[in-house]
This record gives C-alpha cells, structure tokens and sequence, in this order.
C-alpha cells in the first residue's frame, strides 16, 4: 500500500516536472520572433538571406538557487529546385529546470517551401526529430526520505521508488504556415502551427501519457512610420490543452545615419503576458540594435503574477543573437533585348 502511494506521489512529481519544462521549452521565450523554427517551422528560411544563424538564450527566476534555462541555436538556408524556391534548417533546444533535476534536449530537421501568388506570399513548414528527456532522482526527495530526528529531508535514506525509468525519448513533428504581403508602408505577417502532430507518447513511467497538441498563432507587421521611424506590433496565442499564453506589444525602431559603429537601427519594446482570460502573467521590456547582417536584443521579464512574492518580482533575462549572410538571390530579372 506504501508502494503504491508513493508511486502516485512519484507520478505526480514527474507530471509537473514534465508540464513545466514542456511549456518553458516550446514556446517560452519573450522574443519569440528571435527563435524562427522554434515559432513557427514555416519560418525556416523566410528571409532575404542565403543563410541564417540564430542563437537565443533565456535565464528564468535567478531568485532561486538554480534558475530555470533555456537555449536554442538554429541554422537555416536556402535551396533551389529548378525554379522552385525550399529552404532547410536544423534547430537545437536544451532546457534545465527545477534544481537541474529534468533536463530537456531536442534536436528538429526543418524544411519550407516557398511560394509567391500574385502580390501573397505563402510558406509552409515541417520539422521532425528526436526529443530526449532524463531527470536526477538524486536532486528530488521523497516522503520515505524525511528524517524525522533532524527535522528535514535526508537524501542518504531510501527512496522507495520502484519501476521508473529516468530518462526517455521520443519522436516528435510539427508544421507550419505562413501568409504575408507587401502593401507599401505596412507589410503584414501572420502564420500558424501545430506541434505535437504525432501525439507522441510521453511518460516516464508504464502509462500512455500522449502529449496533445499544441496550436500556435502569430500576428505581425512591419509599419514604416516615414523614412527614419518604424513599428512592429506582436501578438502571439498559444494553447495547449487547458493551458494559454497570450502576448500583446510592439517594437518601436529608428533607422540611423552613418556612423562610426555602422549601427543600421535601434529598436525598443513593451510587452504583456497573460493567458486567455487575462490573468496578468509578466511584462517585460525589449531594446536592440541591429547591423547589415547582425540583430542583437536583450529582453527583462517582470513577473507580475500571484508567484512575484515568491520570485521577488524577478522574470527572465533574455538575450539574442541572429546573423544573416549577404543575399545573392535575385529579386528582379532583366531580359536583353535588341535595339531598334
């Protein structure tokens, strides 16, 4: 009987270590738009480059001993076949939470392809691959493991835990798409994704826990003010199961003269985080600086939830780092003809 309860407690325990790292490490970062392949597999390769580096790290609640972490690192490029334009890319997630107990690595092949009807541009997107998950036991404690002499958890006693397996893997796909256009002066943006399309068994015990899917949807436009102001309105929903995340903002950029650090642009932002109800989540604050081929952002997350008197109000640090290579595609074509 003892077993059996404890085996509930264990289960419950993984559960929530399980929920936790899934929401943090699929969708949470605050500039979403700086990690393409993790947003949105139609975003591979959507952009005015041959190729793309993007890198983008996240540090959450550093008041606790071991803040929760998150990176991603993406490599995208474009591809030719005949007149036919594709783009492929491989993108890389690691997350550790939860005192480094449940640790979290994903590896996804992405390919896109991309096509233009009249004045609309259309993107679709697949990614696919191996998701590996692993916890320490030696991290958690157990109800068997209170020392009742000392008044606190002794992790030398015995656990009592039986028939569980620390680590576990799986395959896991999703998709994509995207629709934007150019009407001058705003050039909007919106897309859809699904993740989890397989419903891919996740558990680390000997149940059929399948994760569901997960339905993302991102709206932006870029709003050329004049020559020199811009803006650059967000708003992301995502929810996967019963839980929701909705983010409001919008980046307020310069474009510089010439100067001597050959900075292109500047850009700061405000943002706000809720799930779908409008239970205040976070808000938190964006600046960049971006060059002929290097964006750069950091971003500060104020937690304004019920959990700031445990976090003292302190969010996440985030920063980010995309590079783009020069463009050798050709936007116009010119046919020789003879003169008369």
């Amino acid at each position: 009987m003892v077993h059996k309860t404890l085996k509930y407690i264990v289960s419950l325990i993984l559960v929530l270590l399980i929920s936790t790292a899934t929401w943090a490490q699929d969708i949470h970062f605050s500039q979403f738009y700086a990690a393409p392949m993790v947003l949105n597999p139609a975003e591979t390769g959507n952009f005015d480059a041959d190729w793309r580096f993007s890198n983008i790290y996240r540090n959450q609640w550093r008041s606790i001993d071991v803040p929760y972490q998150t990176i991603s690192v993406g490599f995208d490029r474009q591809f030719f076949l005949f007149t036919e334009r594709f783009s492929g890319g491989i993108d890389i997630v690691y997350d550790h939470s939860v005192d480094a107990a449940l640790t979290v690595n994903k590896i996804y092949i992405s390919l896109a392809y991309h096509k233009k009807i009249k004045e609309n541009n259309f993107h679709f997107g697949i990614q696919g691959g191996p998701v590996l998950k692993a916890y320490n036991i030696d991290n958690l404690t157990f109800p068997s493991q209170w020392d009742r002499n000392s008044g606190s958890f002794n992790s030398s006693l015995p656990n009592n835990v039986a028939n569980n397996n620390d680590n576990l893997a799986y395959a896991d796909i999703n998709a994509g798409v995207i629709w934007s256009r150019n009407f001058g002066r705003i050039k909007p943006h919106i897309g859809y994704s699904a993740y989890h399309i397989n419903y891919p068994k996740e558990s680390f015990l000997e149940t059929e826990n399948k994760l569901p899917l997960r339905n993302v949807a991102h709206i932006s436009a870029l709003v050329n003010i004049n020559e020199t102001i811009f803006v650059r309105p967000h708003i992301l929903y995502m929810g996967h199961k019963k839980a929701t995340d909705l983010i409001l903002g919008t980046n307020l950029g310069m474009n510089l003269p010439t100067n001597p650090l050959s900075i292109q642009k500047a850009f700061v932002g405000g943002y706000f985080r809720n799930d779908f109800n409008f239970n205040a989540d976070a808000t938190y604050f964006v600046v960049g600086l971006g060059f002929k081929h290097l964006e750069f952002g950091l971003s500060y997350d104020v937690n304004i939830s019920t959990l700031k008197s445990a976090t003292s109000g302190r969010g996440a640090f985030e920063v980010s780092v995309i590079y783009k290579s020069a463009s050798t595609i050709l936007n116009k074509l010119t046919v020789p003809c003879n003169r008369y």
